[in-house]
């Protein structure tokens, strides 16, 4: 899983996600020399979060980023943390996660960037179903997680509406 994290992080500068839908520049990242392997999974699975998101949430394209409700933003330390996710980036993560992608496919979603890309596997064995529930007030969602500082391996063990 740490090296989804790592993947997660090559693909990084070539996501937005500030819209309605996940935007990935694979020809930029194609260009500039990542594993085409890695360019055609991640764009693979935002194909997939994005029309899932298209067939599943007409509400969210009317919304607009001015109405996402919720924070994005990692509080904590090296061994603990609350990552907050607010409720746009939660539907994205939601999509994400229903249509298989992978959890390096999380980590342009997070707040902190490459700081906490890690958290992003901790994200992903939560399962859409929970992060569902806990989204369901349109506020986002906030995930406790710890980290054990020997391996490195990060765990959620708490999720909540924020």
């Amino acid at each position: 899983m740490q090296e989804q994290a790592e993947e997660g992080n090559l693909s990084q500068p070539y996501i937005d996600d500030s819209g309605t839908f996940i935007k990935f520049d694979d020809v930029k990242a194609l260009e500039d020399g990542l594993p085409l392997e890695l360019v055609q999974n991640t764009k693979e699975d935002y194909d997939k979060a994005n029309a899932y998101l298209a067939k599943q949430q007409p509400k969210f394209f009317i919304q607009a980023k001015a109405n996402c409700g919720g924070t994005n933003k990692f509080v904590g330390n090296i061994v603990a943390g609350t990552v907050y996710v607010d409720s746009c980036k939660t539907n994205k993560i939601i999509a994400i996660i229903a249509g298989g992608g992978g959890a390096s496919s999380l980590v342009a979603l997070l707040p902190g960037g490459a700081a906490i890309a890690v958290v992003a596997v901790a994200i992903y064995t939560i399962g859409g179903a929970v992060i569902s529930y806990n989204a369901a007030d349109g506020n986002g969602i906030k995930i406790k997680i710890l980290k054990k500082p020997i391996t490195g391996k990060v765990y959620s063990y708490w999720v909540k509406p924020q």
